[in-house]
C-alpha cells in the first residue's frame, strides 16, 4: 500500500468529511505542502514532493528519525498516523493531523507536532493558523499544549455533525 492510500484509509476511518487518494495526490503536488508520517514503530518520516509523486530521488527518499514513544510499541508496521502542512511565504497552516485510534495515547500527534513546529522554525516561518472542530477538545488540548491560541470562529463550518471552527494561531 502507497503512502498516499494508507493515509487516505485512515482518513476514512478517523474524519467524516474524509480526503480521497486524488486530493492527496493534488494536494501533495505542491512544493509548499508537506506531510509527516509516523509509522507503529515511532519511525518519523518526512516526504518530499518526489517522493509523494513516486520519483526517484539520488541519495534517498526522504529522512527518518526514530523517537522513544513508550514501551506498549507494536511491531504491525504501517503508518500509525501523519501531519499535513503548508508552508507559504513565512505562515503556515495545518491542514490535516491524525493518529490511527489504535495508537492514541502513546505521544503519536505529539512527535508529529514538534517536528513540524521544528521544521517550520527552521525555515524562518512568523506563524502557523489550524481549523479545528469546536467540539473537538482532544485536538484542542494538543494544540493548546504547542501554544496555539484561539483568534477567531467560524460559524457553522463544518457539517456531518454540524460545529463551528475555531481557527488558532502559535507565533514562531
Amino acid at each position: 500500500m502507497s503512502m498516499i492510500q494508507s493515509i487516505a484509509s485512515l482518513e476514512k476511518t478517523i474524519f467524516s468529511d474524509p480526503w480521497s487518494e486524488a486530493m492527496l495526490s493534488d494536494t501533495f503536488k505542491y512544493d509548499y505542502n508537506h506531510v509527516l508520517t509516523i509509522d507503529r514503530t515511532g519511525a518519523l518520516t518526512a516526504h518530499s514532493q518526489d517522493y509523494v509523486n513516486h520519483v526517484s530521488m539520488p541519495g534517498g527518499l526522504s529522512n527518518e528519525i526514530s523517537y522513544e514513544l513508550s514501551d506498549e510499541k507494536s511491531d504491525r508496521g504501517g503508518i500509525a498516523g501523519y501531519i499535513i502542512y503548508s508552508n507559504v511565504a513565512g505562515e503556515s497552516e495545518l491542514l490535516r493531523v491524525a493518529v490511527d485510534e489504535s495508537c492514541r495515547g502513546k505521544g503519536y500527534a505529539s512527535i508529529l507536532m514538534k517536528e513540524m513546529l521544528k521544521n517550520l522554525a527552521e525555515e524562518q516561518t512568523e506563524k502557523c493558523i489550524l481549523e479545528v472542530r469546536s467540539q473537538n477538545a482532544v485536538a484542542i488540548g494538543l494544540y493548546n499544549k504547542f501554544g496555539f491560541t484561539e483568534i477567531g470562529v467560524r460559524k457553522g463550518y463544518y457539517k456531518e455533525p454540524d460545529d463551528d471552527a475555531l481557527i488558532m494561531e502559535v507565533s514562531l
